[in-house]
């Protein structure tokens, strides 16, 4: 099984398989620039996919077109960056409606955000976007993993 694994021939990646990877190494984050000459801030919107692997984020990068690649030495892990308002845009069409775990944060993102350049969003709701992050999900893992194992 194992030599037919490592003789399929690499194949392309997909918007799919990008919304996939994303759901489950991804995340979105939304946070305030310094200020302006005039002491005004404006939002930032990232969009990051993490992995302990360089190659598949090279991969990520060249489909997408976008992003910025950084290592993370401490901790043995890569990140791919994406920071420019209309490619963090772009992105989130591409995985809106594919995506499940992430789909309320992109749909309020998408419906909410101002991707236009100069835009400041200083009206934008930080703390509802953040109510759709489901790091809680993982702390509800942790403690059912952990009851299993008690057993």
């Amino acid at each position: 099984m194992i030599n037919k694994i490592k003789k399929l021939k690499h194949t392309k990646l997909s918007w799919d398989y990008v919304a996939g990877f994303f759901d489950g190494e991804g995340n979105l984050h939304v946070s305030s620039s310094s200020a302006s000459q005039d002491g005004r801030y404006s939002l930032q919107v990232r969009a990051r996919f993490y992995s302990s692997t360089l190659k598949v984020l090279k991969e990520l990068q060249k489909f997408m077109c976008m992003g910025t690649i950084y290592v993370k030495h401490p901790i043995g892990m890569y990140e791919l960056c994406i920071t420019s308002k209309q490619e963090v845009k772009k992105l989130l069409i591409n995985l809106c409606g594919r995506v499940v775990i992430k789909r309320d944060q992109i749909n309020f993102l998408l419906k909410h955000f101002d991707f236009n350049l100069g835009s400041s969003n200083i009206y934008f709701d930080v703390e509802k976007f953040r109510s759709f992050i489901t790091r809680k999900n993982v702390f509800k893992f942790r403690k059912l993993k952990n009851f299993k194992e008690s057993k």
